[in-house]
């Protein structure tokens, strides 16, 4: 089983916290360097949360909102602290060793990214970007997509082994009561959330704090409702059977599980289901 890194790179940063707002720089300006502002700029063009940061060696770590770590590091710096080269990095480690074959064979396949053994137990893989021509800065947005949207891909190709990743989480808003208070009150987050009439109703309603703890490591998803695939989906009745109680319709089969959150949703607020 792969378990996901941050490399030895960031190993000297200081801890940092979430940039929610941009610098408010055109996105569309040609640029020839990057700075420091520049990285923490495309971290929060996607939300993402920085974990880690140093300033000083232009460097930071940021995690997604599934929990993938990535790197960003600033080269080729002069000493005006601007530099010309970007370099994008995931590493995993590999508690039972790499085999450098299949290594190899992910690199050729994935020719977006550059895969490498990075020490005998860690895999890792990079996109490196070249800016002395100039590009624009909301160009840097889909290299970086792109870095973390392959990373399932190599992994699996890599070691053999197909990768779980962490559930795509809607978050909701910050409609609830408490939210921006610094404390999740989503009850999908929380083991007791059945026991808490509180809990229940801030399902999807408190976005932002949820969103900090996930990434802080401080909760995760405990109950996933899924999506609204399912056939019967949005008839005001819940039909997943994972749910009982009053509010639950009389489907008896599996179909539905994780495929009608929305009416799962309402009557998990409203106290008419439990788990």
């Amino acid at each position: 089983m792969l378990k996901q890194v941050i490399t030895a790179i960031a190993a000297s940063c200081l801890i940092g916290g979430a940039y929610a707002q941009t610098s408010g720089k055109d996105p569309n300006r040609i640029i020839t360097s990057v700075t420091y502002t520049d990285l923490t700029d495309l971290v929060a063009s996607q939300g993402h949360t920085i974990k880690t940061s140093n300033q000083s060696e232009m460097l930071l770590s940021a995690v997604t909102d599934d929990g993938l770590v990535y790197i960003l590091n600033g080269t080729a710096c002069n000493d005006s602290n601007t530099c010309s080269g970007l370099n994008m990095i995931i590493s995993y480690s590999v508690p039972d060793g790499l085999d450098l074959n299949k290594v190899n064979d992910a690199d050729t396949t994935y020719a977006a990214v550059s895969v490498w053994q990075n020490g005998e137990n860690t895999l890792a893989l990079s996109r490196y970007l070249i800016l002395d021509e100039g590009m624009r800065f909301k160009n840097l947005i889909p290299n970086l997509k792109t870095l973390i949207s392959v990373a399932p891909k190599v992994q699996e190709k890599a070691t053999g082994e197909t990768q779980t990743s962490s559930p795509s989480i809607s978050y909701g808003d910050d409609s609830g009561d408490y939210a921006n208070d610094g404390t999740c009150d989503d009850g999908r987050f929380h083991s007791n959330g059945d026991d808490s009439s509180y809990k229940r109703k801030h399902v999807e309603r408190d976005a932002t704090d949820c969103r900090k703890a996930v990434s802080s490591g401080d909760v995760s998803l405990v109950l996933d409702f899924g999506d609204n695939s399912g056939s019967y989906a949005d008839d005001d009745t819940c039909d997943d059977i994972r749910f009982t109680g009053e509010g639950r319709s009389i489907l008896q089969t599996d179909s539905h599980i994780k495929k009608d959150a929305a009416d799962c949703i309402a009557e998990y607020r409203a106290g008419r289901i439990t788990r």
